[in-house]
């Protein structure tokens, strides 16, 4: 995961420790994209910390997770600034999409800012099941409920795979996401921790 760019693909259980230490030459880019599919008992952990000690560097730090059954997703994603690192832009963002009633995630996005003068500094998390509306919409259309779960899944997770350049790599993820569909239709319900209606 070299600079300028760096991109990780999780789809393994376990713990990941990452630490970048971003001290080259100014106005340099970095990119982590990644994504966690977790399923049955599963448990996977990420710390990813970048740390900006030059002028008008840029990160983007974005993590997925697609949790099923009763596996467990934890990230904690931290962006420091130092007093040099004026003119830095800083985003870091978690998406997680639960796909059972069992599935659990912790998301911790932090940023530490040492310097006043910085261009952009974002930092959020996002923990949802997979949206009724958009598959009652696809099944209005004709389209089987299993088969539009697999193109939302899909649609989720397409911005963090497409930029692999192993087309075999790219097959592999997508089809470990397949297999987490499920094999028959499901009442469309919300999960436990998000409010709103069931639909019968």
């Amino acid at each position: 995961m070299a600079s300028p760019a760096g991109l990780g693909v999780d789809i393994f259980f376990g713990f990941l420790l990452l630490c970048f230490q971003i001290e080259g030459a100014e106005s340099s880019r970095h990119t982590s994209l990644g994504l966690a599919v977790l399923n049955g008992h599963q448990e996977h952990g990420k710390y990813e910390m970048f740390h900006h000690l030059k002028p008008r560097g840029e990160t983007t730090q974005i993590m997925k997770s697609l949790v099923g059954g009763k596996a467990r997703a934890v990230w904690r994603g931290r962006i420091r600034i130092e007093r040099d690192g004026i003119g830095t832009a800083a985003e870091s963002l978690n998406r997680v999409v639960l796909l059972d009633e069992g599935s659990r995630c912790v998301a911790i996005p932090t940023l530490e800012i040492i310097p006043d003068d910085v261009v952009k500094a974002n930092h959020g998390a996002m923990i949802r099941d997979l949206d009724i509306e958009p598959l009652f919409f696809l099944m209005s259309r004709g389209m089987d409920e299993l088969e539009a779960r697999k193109m939302l899944m899909k649609a989720y997770a397409d911005d963090v795979i497409s930029p692999i350049g192993d087309e075999n790599l790219r097959e592999r993820v997508f089809k470990k996401i397949f297999s987490m569909a499920p094999k028959k239709k499901k009442k469309l319900k919300r999960h436990h921790m998000f409010k709103g209606g069931e639909h019968a």
